[in-house]
């Protein structure tokens, strides 16, 4: 699916321990689209779910991230933001600790866009915020079993968010979630957050604990066959 040319950018996971992880897109600048290591904590794992490897989050202060000046410097379409902009992100995961954990997120607290995440039950969320505070929450029912890979995705096609678990919407009383309000803007300024893979954007804590394989971010809503063919 690395050719689908509304894929803002997605991540094989086939490096080996603390280096980059290169965008499999094409797309350019190239360093618009590539994670860095940015506390030297990464590593890498030959338990995955696609390809040969897979990356291990230590749950503490692993994260790959692209930083907001990069994002700017380089035009990246992973500030996928605004009023009107559909957006669709997902991930292999495979948990070793249940908590609050981000998986992929561009939020910080005051300049939050988008986080999917686990919650603090092994449940898994998409959070969208249209002011840059206010968190609009689909939750799914599953809870994630420690140790067990899953495929999760999470869709906002401008009308709700929803989220998938092994291809299969995985509805509750807040999934899909009726929300009609769009994405907070990016707008230039020092205060962005990150874009991150392992982390909430949140807090100190907010670290994912275990594995992830092959996260993606497109700039449109999948749908649910999509979501299923791509499981």
């Amino acid at each position: 699916y690395t050719t689908d040319t509304s894929l803002a950018g997605a991540w094989l996971m086939e490096e080996t321990g603390t280096t980059n992880r290169i965008d499999a897109t094409g797309r350019t600048p190239v360093a618009g689209y590539t994670l860095t290591d940015a506390n030297i904590a990464m590593a890498s794992s030959t338990d995955h779910k696609q390809g040969d490897k897979s990356a291990t989050f230590n749950g503490t202060n692993g994260v790959l991230l692209i930083t907001p000046t990069t994002l700017e410097t380089n035009t990246s379409a992973l500030r996928i933001t605004g009023a009107t902009q559909p957006i669709s992100v997902s991930a292999w995961v495979k948990p070793t600790g249940t908590a609050s954990q981000g998986i992929i997120s561009l939020s910080k607290p005051g300049n939050r866009h988008w986080l999917l995440a686990l919650d603090s039950a092994n449940r898994v969320t998409l959070t969208l915020s249209n002011d840059g505070t206010t968190q609009n929450t689909a939750v799914g029912t599953t809870t994630l079993t420690i140790g067990t890979w899953y495929h999760l995705m999470g869709v906002y096609n401008g009308t709700d968010i929803r989220v998938y678990v092994n291809g299969v919407l995985d509805g509750s009383a807040t999934n899909p979630l009726p929300y009609t309000l769009g994405i907070w803007p990016w707008a230039s300024d020092s205060s962005k957050p990150n874009f991150a893979i392992g982390h909430t954007g949140e807090t100190a804590a907010g670290f994912f604990n275990g594995m992830v394989d092959e996260p993606a971010v497109w700039n449109r809503a999948l749908s649910a066959t999509e979501a299923s063919s791509i499981y």
